[in-house]
């Protein structure tokens, strides 16, 4: 009966995480300071790089006593931001705005999209299925010579193992084709 119901709610949380896998951004961490001259923004001075940009992040002010119309693209390399160039100084500004930098789903081409989902996917559906492993293997301890209890074991673990080869296979697969689209 607790195998049972053990298993559902194994291969419940199995689906789950198949099913709502949320959108993680790996991007983060880009900072930078603005420095104005009579109401226009002048320079932007990086004060960290961040990492993890597969594209440039777009760049907002915010802020700034009132200005605005200042507006300005980012580069990176090695998937840091190295350097900000404004575009337009924009006006009114009282003070330095803060500089946003927007990195999102909307930046990311759909390429780089589907390729964190299917990693999401994978290492959630791979640490589940090792914890299907690692029950059926407590289940297979405890089992005190229940020749069925044992059977029930020995096909958790082998369906586990199954699991991971197929895990393995796709990840292999994912990766050959990504290489092929790049």
């Amino acid at each position: 009966m607790i195998k049972t119901y053990l298993q559902k709610i194994i291969l419940g949380m199995i689906l789950l995480g198949a099913i709502f896998i949320p959108y993680l951004v790996f991007a983060a961490g880009a900072t930078a300071t603005a420095t104005i001259s009579g109401g226009v923004v002048t320079a932007v001075t990086i004060t960290a790089g961040g990492s993890g940009y597969t594209s440039a992040p777009t760049i907002s002010f915010s802020g700034g006593g009132g200005g605005s119309g200042a507006t300005a693209t980012a580069t990176i390399t090695g998937g840091v931001v190295t350097a900000v160039t404004i575009t337009a100084g924009g006006s009114g500004y009282t003070s330095a705005p803060t500089i946003i930098f927007n990195y999102g789903l909307t930046n990311k081409p759909l390429k780089d999209i589907i390729n964190n989902i299917t990693e999401w996917l994978l290492g959630i559906v791979a640490g589940l299925t090792i914890l299907y492993l690692v029950w059926g293997g407590i289940y297979y301890v405890t089992a005190s010579g229940d020749e069925s209890q044992i059977e029930d074991a020995k096909r958790i673990i082998k369906y586990a193992l199954l699991g991971l080869f197929v895990i393995g296979i796709s990840y292999s697969i994912v990766v050959a084709l990504d290489k092929l689209i790049k």
